[in-house]
Parts: C-alpha cells; structure tokens; sequence
C-alpha cells in the first residue's frame, strides 16, 4: 500500500523525531555532545514561552518548561518501550504523563482537596512507575524497602510546586532544585548521564523563567508543576537506584531537602519567596548542605 514511500510513523514516536531534527542544528563544533541536551531544553522552552504568550496563554508558561524538557529527554533517549530492568530509560514518558496529567488539571481548574488528591495519586503511580511498575505479590514485596523513600522523593516535589505560587516561583523553584541535583550527583561521582539529565531540566525551567520574566503575567500552570516535579524525583531516584552509594543518595537528597526546607531558608536569610529570584534562592541555600557531604563523601570513596 505504501510501495515507493514510508509508512506514516506512531503519533507517539514525534517527540523523538522532533528531537532528531533539532540534533543537526547543533554541531559538536559549537556545542560539546554532553550539553546539547541543556542548551536544546533551554531554546525550546524559550521559544515555546514566546509562541504561548503569541496565542494569549501566558498563564501557561510552565507548559514550555514542560516541551523543553521533553524535548531534551527524547533526544537522549529517543522512542523506547521500557522494562523492569530500565530506570533512566523511563524517564521521558513519566516526564510526559506528568505533562498530561497538568494539562488535564488545569483545563478542569482543580484546586483544593481535588488538586491534593490528584497529586497524593500522582505521586504514588510515579512511584510505582519507576519501581519496575510491579503488578504480582511476589515483586511488590520486593520493592517494600524501597517503596517509602521513593514515594517521599515524589512527593516532596510535588507538594512543594503544585500547590502554584504567584508567578513563576515555582519553575525556578524546580530550576534551583536541579541546579543541586545535578551539581550534587557530578560531585559525588555519579555516572555522566544523571547530572547530564538533572541539567536539562534546569535549563528548561530555567528558560521558562528568563521568558516570563520579559512577558508580563506568565505563570506556571499545573502543566510545568507536574512536569518539573515529576522530573527532580525521577532523575533522583533513577540514580539513586542505579548507584546504591551513599554519596549519591545524600545527592539525590539534595533536592528534597532544599525545597522541603526553602521556607525556612528564606527566613534565615530574609528573602521573599514570592519572587522567582528569592524562591531560588532559598531552595539553593536550603540543599547545598547535602550537596557539600555528598562531595565529601565521594571524595572520601
């Protein structure tokens, strides 16, 4: 039927092929390979901050942080189904459910008890998801140990971002807090890819934030929260998963902790949380204790 041309791919390998076509763009000549993923994250979310706020959608500028991150994940990943076995390799499409499940959120305006509970069960799903999404008894029992302080890595992000501070505090909230993973899992020896994937989600926050700060009005939406929130939890778990070390654990801590404990820092160091600049401030100053021991302790080992 289709003799001379080629059969029309999946809806769902365009991300991947979105991906591919951007790789030229960007010869090793002007960027190294380990950051193209960052450098290709930032310009989408940039560029897709500007076309939201061209269709009057700036209350949705956490959506491009969202599509930059995208972007960057299926660039190193590319379209793959997952096995138990994989853990990295899951990351673009829970990144992408997240981004689903925000839109959803925020076309039927959820707020309150209904937006805690969607986020309680977001949380436990993304969880299961990276735990090898085990169905029988025998593998759930398995992933008993585990269970707890995976489900504590989601639901830290997402208590701390969804609940939508004004403006775009949250996306450089998210940006602050992979700052740290990545920093943390670089200096505590972790494998390139880790720190390499916690940066490409800075830089798409990142860009989100520089877009809304010269767009009046922006905002993250429910869209970026859970995106951002889902990626900080799963790259951490993801490397914390696959390198069972102590140095790396403190690192994948570090994001926790320094948005579990922002508020607390923004108080001891007089910042307003309620501006993007202060919110990262306060993140950055709350986990760079755990950066600094994850560092020793991998100078250590």
């Amino acid at each position: 039927m289709f003799r001379g041309r080629a059969a029309p791919q999946p809806v769902w390998q365009l991300p991947a092929r979105a991906a591919n076509f951007v790789r030229p763009i960007l010869p090793e000549a002007w960027i190294a390979a380990d950051w193209q993923p960052p450098a290709i994250a930032f310009a989408a979310s940039v560029a897709a901050s500007l076309l939201l706020a061209a269709l009057g959608r700036r209350r949705q500028a956490g959506l491009a942080a969202a599509s930059g991150l995208l972007v960057a994940l299926f660039l190193v990943f590319g379209v793959r189904m997952v096995t138990p076995r994989m853990l990295p390799e899951r990351l673009p499409w829970l990144v992408l459910a997240a981004t689903t499940l925000g839109l959803a959120g925020d076309m039927l305006g959820l707020r309150g008890a209904a937006l805690a509970a969607v986020s309680g069960l977001a949380a436990a799903a993304g969880a299961w998801f990276m735990l090898g999404a085990p169905r029988a008894l025998p593998d759930l029992a398995r992933i008993a140990a585990e269970a707890l302080p995976v489900l504590v890595a989601f639901a830290v992000p997402l208590w701390q971002l969804v609940p939508g501070r004004a403006g775009l505090t949250a996306c450089a909230s998210a940006a602050a807090a992979c700052a740290l993973l990545a920093a943390g899992l670089h200096l505590a020896g972790s494998a390139t890819l880790f720190p390499g994937l916690a940066l490409a989600a800075a830089a798409a926050g990142l860009g989100a934030v520089l877009a809304g700060a010269v767009l009046a009005g922006s905002g993250t939406g429910l869209a970026g929260s859970f995106a951002l929130a889902s990626a900080i939890a799963g790259i951490a778990v993801a490397a914390g998963l696959a390198q069972r070390a102590v140095p790396v654990w403190l690192a994948s801590a570090a994001p926790l902790a320094g948005l579990a404990l922002a508020p607390m820092a923004a108080r001891l160091l007089g910042l307003g949380q309620a501006h993007p600049l202060g919110a990262a401030l306060a993140v950055l100053g709350a986990g760079s204790p755990l950066v600094l021991l994850a560092w020793l302790g991998g100078r250590g080992g």
